[in-house]
């Protein structure tokens, strides 16, 4: 017997794959919440990323820029948790400045021109 399943939004149809995961055991209950909330912000960043591409305002991904801005995911990290960061060639001195949400820089660590 053919059956249809059918959803309102794209997100409807995302919280009945999560439930269903849920419910055959397959996820945890506890990671449910948090990974909804980083997917949500992590899909919201890509959607501007990818707008940017179109409105012609990125033209190549090779594009030096001045500035690196990083968005670190869960946040608050756990004690422990590691920071793996990949820089592209810089140009003369560079900074790498870790700051809180409330841009109080807590780590800090300068990188000589080569």
């Amino acid at each position: 017997m053919d059956l249809t399943l059918q959803w309102a939004t794209y997100r409807d149809a995302s919280d009945q794959c999560s439930l269903s995961r849920i419910w055959g055991g397959i996820h945890p209950p506890a990671d449910d919440i948090p990974g909804r909330l980083i997917g949500e912000q992590i899909g919201m960043d890509a959607f501007v990323k990818a707008e940017q591409y179109f409105e012609g305002l990125i033209t190549s991904t090779n594009e030096v820029k001045d500035e690196i801005s990083l968005k670190i995911y869960p946040n608050p990290g756990l004690t422990g948790t590691s920071l793996t960061v990949a820089l592209p060639a810089l140009r003369g001195n560079s900074i790498l400045r870790l700051q809180s949400a409330t841009g109080r820089t807590i780590w800090e660590r300068n990188f000589p021109a080569w």
